[in-house]
């Protein structure tokens, strides 16, 4: 069997170390001096050079800060969600998610707060769609926000989201931006090629036609 089965009994036991080690870390202090902990150390991890290291530093302490309640911790959340890793800001997504669903009322006000002030590019781009997962109708109107934003990428992303949550009421701002000519990054596809670059005033017609149409079908 080689060196499976040592390197089988290793994980298990770096396994049991983690589980002990977060115990101790929930078990002492409060939840103020284990925010601002988790917050200094997203700080760090984010300042540095970007590194596997730091990566899965950055996973962990996501996966912390769903159990913090307050604005710091929902703060760094949206720091690490504008992170460069498209895998780092899904597992920061994910706990937004689970921080929305359980506090809105807490978590939306601080979100809303940083869409108008701190929020980077990158983590414009990927709070819609945390939003739209979240379904809170409430959400719909910080999304929309995000319709007149410089960066189409950003638009679009606000656009796709209020189709996923059906919400029509914000319909004549999408249909504003019907004519933009401003193109959209190109992703890859399944097989790993480049889509044909569409426009935002493309995507916003699809979505004007999609919310008209399911408009009229209630």
């Amino acid at each position: 069997m080689g060196n499976e089965s040592k390197h089988l009994s290793e994980l298990i036991e770096a396994n049991r170390r983690l589980f002990r080690a977060r115990d101790a870390f929930f078990s002492s202090g409060d939840n103020k001096a284990r925010s601002k902990a988790l917050a200094a150390e997203v700080d760090r991890a984010l300042a540095g050079e970007p590194s596997v290291d730091a990566g899965m530093r950055l996973i962990l302490l996501a996966d912390l800060l769903v159990e913090i309640p307050g604005n710091e911790s929902v703060q760094a959340l949206l720091r690490i969600l504008g992170h460069e890793d498209p895998g780092i800001r899904v597992s920061a997504g994910e706990a937004l998610v689970e921080v929305l669903s359980d506090r809105w009322g807490e978590a939306s006000r601080v979100v809303e707060s940083a869409v108008a002030t701190t929020l980077t590019t990158e983590a414009l781009k990927e709070l819609p769609f945390v939003l739209a997962e979240v379904g809170e109708p409430a959400g719909s109107s910080i999304v929309a926000k995000l319709l007149s934003h410089a960066d189409a990428d950003v638009a679009a992303s606000a656009i796709e989201a209020l189709v996923e949550l059906g919400d029509a009421t914000h319909l004549e701002a999408i249909k504003k931006l019907v004519d933009d000519k401003r193109p959209l990054s190109s992703e890859e596809d399944e097989e790993g090629e480049e889509d044909s670059g569409a426009t935002l005033g493309e995507l916003a017609a699809d979505a004007v036609s999609v919310l008209e149409h399911a408009g009229a079908s209630k």
